[in-house]
């Protein structure tokens, strides 16, 4: 019934429009709601039978279509974020929204238009160029919030256990595979000769998944577990001073009371989101008052601060670091972490920021939300009796590689026997966003990160949801929203240090999908320039 849609030139205009609009809005669906997961595995069917038989405009117009109704359905939140931080009015946040989602429909527009021109010109196997094409574009296109499509698949469990070997560009491979196989079982376009293979990788994957979900399943159960206390404020966002509630000082938070009842409680060590500043670096009666008070409950606590030194440059002599620090039971500060991967435009402005002249000016225009600081230039590791936290703030869950090479660095310091088990321990505040999806596509991402690595994940969130995922991403706590509170969730922890394979090798798979493509692309250049090339359009 499909083929019946074409005529000699293809689709009209019409039919494709639709088509690419269903597109985007399958696309999207996941992002939103994540138990709409499996709508992904079919998500780019309709773009795909929309763009078979077109020129490679009509490909890119089609494909920047879906991408555009992937952005204004599932980063509909952009509006939010620029009402709330810049304080602009709907009007004016709306236009800048246009251009961010135009920008960011630019990812589903090159991936068509890239596999379009490559199947014209290389004669390979739709079966390699779409895998290949989406997986590499989506590991390294440069987003703000980036897109990929395994990070939907947070309750699909037996499809995310093979990303510690090849990460989330891993499974976006599979995902993109499927649906090109299954947009050849509609058009009829595979021989049985070249579906097998395919299908064959496919079964591989889920068995893989289905064999290392019931062991890590086995695995955590009988694992120890360490008490940890997470306390979400759910403060406004703001970068202004933060107000002193009725009750409380700047010494004693309403954070601190709620870290006395999770101690009271059981809890061994309690974490803090990033949220408003605490002083606790400028202020040394402040940071006395937080070590005197940990040191009687004989906990650990981590929490998230600005922190200022005087050894910058000429031109910028005070710098501020995003810092994470860990005050341990015995009330000293054991260490500290500088946020590293910093949030463009929010917290630098790239290639402007070094710039003391282009610095003013783009302070001058984005206002009150530029809050400049300093990259961090080590990563550092929270370490107890017990476990061995790597620190995370805000979105640097979001960088698979990074992460990973972490977990690299922790693990290559840690020597020696007995060392604990470890854990990923992210900060983070979503406020910016209001009341939308944006949070729990946060924190539905990061959890590829848990997988990836093979290690419990605790990700506290100002205003949530808060979670806990286990190493295979099974989800053991999950906050309300927009809600304040403090919750006591028990973790299991390994009793060593260790990681995944994709720990300690992040770059392959990535470097083998670029590699390919880039093979994919000198061939069509190749028969581009070679006198005898012709157009390939339907190759079976």
């Amino acid at each position: 019934m499909i083929t019946r849609l074409y005529g000699q030139a293809g689709l009209s205009h019409i039919r494709a429009t639709v088509l690419a609009l269903v597109s985007g809005l399958l696309l999207a669906a996941p992002l939103l709601y994540p138990p709409l997961f499996a709508l992904m595995w079919l998500a780019f069917v309709p773009l795909l039978i929309a763009v078979h038989r077109a020129t490679l405009w009509q490909a890119y117009v089609w494909g920047l279509l879906s991408g555009l109704t992937l952005g204004m359905a599932a980063a509909y939140w952009i509006i939010d974020f620029l009402m709330l931080s810049k304080g602009y009015g709907f009007m004016l946040s709306l236009v800048w929204g246009a251009l961010f989602w135009l920008y960011t429909a630019q990812l589903p527009a090159l991936i068509i238009l890239l596999f379009a021109w490559l199947r014209r010109r290389t004669g390979l196997h739709d079966y390699i160029l779409f895998p290949v094409t989406t997986a590499a574009l989506c590991a390294v296109f440069p987003l703000l919030f980036p897109f990929r499509p395994g990070e939907t698949q947070t309750e699909f469990l037996m499809a995310l256990q093979a990303a510690a070997l090849f990460g989330v560009s891993g499974l976006d491979f599979i995902i993109a595979l499927v649906n090109i196989m299954l947009l050849h079982a509609l058009l009829r376009l595979s021989r049985l000769a070249t579906l097998l293979p395919a299908l064959g990788l496919v079964v591989a994957w889920f068995l893989y998944g289905w064999y290392w979900l019931g062991q890590w399943d086995e695995l955590v159960a009988r694992q120890d577990t360490i008490s940890f206390g997470l306390v979400q404020p759910n403060e406004r966002p703001t970068l202004q001073r933060s107000p002193v509630y009725p009750g409380y000082s700047r010494a004693f938070p309403p954070e601190m009371e709620m870290t006395q009842r999770l101690a009271a409680a059981g809890a061994e060590i309690v974490v803090w989101p990033e949220a408003r500043d605490k002083d606790y670096f400028q202020d040394k009666a402040v940071a006395r008052a937080f070590t005197n008070v940990i040191d009687n409950l004989d906990i650990s606590l981590i929490f998230q601060d600005i922190e200022s030194s005087e050894k910058g440059s000429p031109a910028s002599p005070v710098v501020q670091y995003n810092t994470a620090v860990m005050i341990a039971n015995d009330g000293q500060e054991a260490a500290r972490y500088r946020k590293m991967k910093r949030i463009p435009f929010g917290e630098y402005v790239p290639l402007v920021s070094d710039v003391p002249a282009l610095r003013v000016r783009a302070e001058n225009f984005l206002g009150e939300f530029l809050n400049e600081i300093a990259a961090g230039q080590a990563y550092e590791d929270f370490t107890t009796a017990a476990v061995t936290m790597v620190p995370l703030i805000c979105y640097e869950t979001v960088f698979p590689v990074f992460v990973a090479e972490a977990i690299a660095s922790v693990a290559r310091a840690e020597t020696g026997p007995g060392r604990p088990g470890g854990l990923l321990l992210a900060m983070s505040s979503n406020g910016w966003f209001g009341a939308t999806r944006q949070p729990y596509q946060h924190v539905h991402s990061a959890i590829l990160r848990a997988v990836e690595n093979r290690l419990p994940m605790v990700h506290v969130v100002n205003n949530g949801p808060s979670v806990v995922a286990l190493p295979h991403g099974r989800i053991i706590f999950m906050s309300p929203p927009q809600h304040a509170g403090g919750w006591l969730v028990d973790v299991p922890v390994a009793s060593n240090f260790d990681s995944s394979f994709f720990s300690q090798y992040p770059h392959i798979f990535r470097y083998f999908l670029l590699g390919l493509l880039g093979a994919c692309i000198a061939l069509a250049l190749t028969r581009l320039k070679s006198p005898n090339s012709r157009r390939i359009d339907d190759r079976q």
